[in-house]
């Protein structure tokens, strides 16, 4: 029998040969060793080079402490960090990028400070998208990307310069700062590039000592405010244009040196305005003024200060359209020149009203 089978194995090709069949061989698996192979080391560390989609970002903890790193879904990552003191320095900085890629933030989904402490954020490049637990002292420095909408920091104690290319905070996304925004050496103690508040909290307080400076448009909807609990020193400065919807507000609860806009302010129905309850140095606009009431709703106020109002300049507009455009300004007490050359239209302005013409 094993015979035959060995006869059936041989075959005659067209030439008259005997020959056996080729023998194919089959792709398989070499066993390695009894170990898993890890992709990604998740242990304590100072310093580490994180691999994006976007290139590699060099992620270190300057002073004492240290951190673990562990990946979310979408490319997002948890950082927790340990023994951090208000001396400890959070890195994160992009050190090769990915030829012929578009730029990537490095995407921090919640950031956890187990002692609480930690004096300087340092991530140009990096957008914050969820929590950061509760730091229960001073910091000196926060510099990052962008706020995402459901980002959440809170500060016990001061802090002394933030700068942030992009803030947009949703209905759950805040920003708060408990004690005093110190004035640091920088010309703006907060530069924001553009802010939108769609229903998030932007709270500094009690006092901001030094400015608050955004780059570009302020737009503030959905009930959003952004707030200085007791004095703004330094005074609000906005680049872009000023949009107030749905009870968007600027908050400000005791004195202001000036708010300056460069572009337009348009406060739309329903909005809460602008609310100083001290004291407000200037208001001036560059480009036009338009309210949610004028005096066909005189009860709808757009700027309302409970002291007195130093100066309004309102320098854009149109002919035959205004500058000051179906709006109501109020002040407790006096309320200084007022300057709009291409006129007042459907406003009001009390207690004291500009001279006619």
């Amino acid at each position: 029998m094993i015979m035959r089978a060995l006869r059936r194995a041989w075959f005659r090709t067209r030439d008259g040969r005997l020959t056996q069949p080729r023998r194919r061989s089959t792709p398989g698996l070499e066993a390695l060793e009894g170990r898993r192979l890890l992709s990604f080391y998740v242990g304590p560390a100072i310093n580490r080079e994180i691999v994006t989609r976007s290139g590699l970002y060099d992620v270190q903890i300057e002073g004492t402490g240290a951190y673990k790193i562990f990946p979310k879904r979408g490319g997002a990552y948890d950082l927790k960090l340990f023994g951090t003191t208000n001396q400890s320095t959070l890195s994160i900085s992009l050190v090769r990028p990915l030829y012929h890629h578009p730029a990537l933030p490095f995407q921090i989904k919640n950031l956890l400070v187990v002692s609480g402490q930690l004096g300087t954020i340092d991530a140009p490049g990096s957008v914050l998208l969820g929590r950061t637990s509760p730091l229960s002292s001073s910091v000196s420095s926060i510099t990052l990307g962008a706020l995402g909408p459901k980002s959440q920091m809170s500060i016990s104690g001061g802090l002394g310069t933030l700068q942030v290319n992009s803030v947009d905070l949703g209905p759950t996304g805040s920003f708060v700062v408990s004690e005093d925004l110190i004035y640091g050496e920088q010309t703006s103690a907060i530069s924001i590039g553009t802010m939108t508040l769609d229903g998030g909290r932007f709270q500094i307080g009690p006092d901001a000592l030094g400015a608050i400076a955004i780059n570009g448009d302020l737009n503030i909807a959905q009930d959003g405010v952004l707030a200085v609990s007791r004095d703004l020193s330094g005074g609000l400065t906005v680049g872009g244009n000023l949009n107030l919807s749905n009870g968007g507000q600027v908050s400000v609860g005791r004195n202001v040196a000036d708010i300056s806009v460069t572009g337009n302010v348009i406060v739309k129905q329903s909005s809460d305005g602008i609310a100083v309850g001290g004291s407000l140095g200037a208001l001036s606009v560059t480009g036009y003024f338009q309210g949610q009431g004028g005096v066909t709703n005189p009860t709808a106020i757009d700027v309302g200060v409970g002291l007195s109002l130093g100066a309004i300049t309102i320098l854009g507009g149109q002919s035959g359209v205004g500058g000051l455009i179906n709006a109501n300004i109020r002040a407790g007490n006096a309320i200084g020149p007022v300057v709009v050359p291409y006129g007042i239209v459907q406003s009001t302005i009390t207690p004291n009203s500009p001279p006619s013409g």
